[in-house]
């Protein structure tokens, strides 16, 4: 059974370029692909071993990820994250977007049922959620922001009333 899987070791020392790439090298009959900086080293790989049991694949791999990155030469550290996952779940995470879906004015107008006009007044509202960024076109949102909003929405039909002048 073929399995994904993945570290990520803190250590104490800097991580080099030329020590990450002695891990990729080291790694590439596991199709890895090694990352590091600052004080933090990790991979991803491949390993096809006759096991369904994720603990001992975690076990089995840990000791290919120790043995490459000894081998590159990388320092000492402990384990900080540890990963693993079959081949199929791992296409499904791929196949998912990296990043959440974003909305902007116009479908925030749709997704409240007004105009855009109001939707733009609604971001003054207390309890509209901030933007995640603002660019040229104006500001967009994680779309799930706004599902919880409007659900949330106390909402009152019809025009405030204006208040008399005194």
């Amino acid at each position: 059974m073929g399995w994904t899987v993945q570290f990520v070791t803190d250590t104490v020392a800097e991580v080099t370029e030329h020590q990450v790439a002695a891990l990729d090298e080291e790694l590439l009959e596991h199709s890895g692909s090694a990352s590091g900086a600052d004080k933090r080293f990790g991979a991803t790989f491949s390993v096809d071993l006759e096991i369904s049991d994720p603990v001992k694949i975690v076990e089995q791999a840990e000791q290919i990820y120790e043995t490459a990155a000894l081998r590159a030469g990388m320092p000492d550290g402990k384990i900080v994250v540890t990963a693993a996952m079959t081949f199929a779940e791992h296409d499904r995470e791929l196949a998912e977007p990296a990043y959440p879906e974003l909305v902007g004015i116009a479908e925030v107008a749709e997704m409240l049922g007004v105009s855009r006009q109001r939707a733009s007044a609604l971001q003054t509202r207390e309890g509209f959620p901030q933007p995640l960024a603002v660019l040229a076109s104006g500001p967009v949102w994680p779309k799930a922001w706004l599902v919880r909003f409007a659900d949330e929405w106390d909402r009152k039909p019809g025009r405030p009333r204006k208040t008399a002048a005194a």
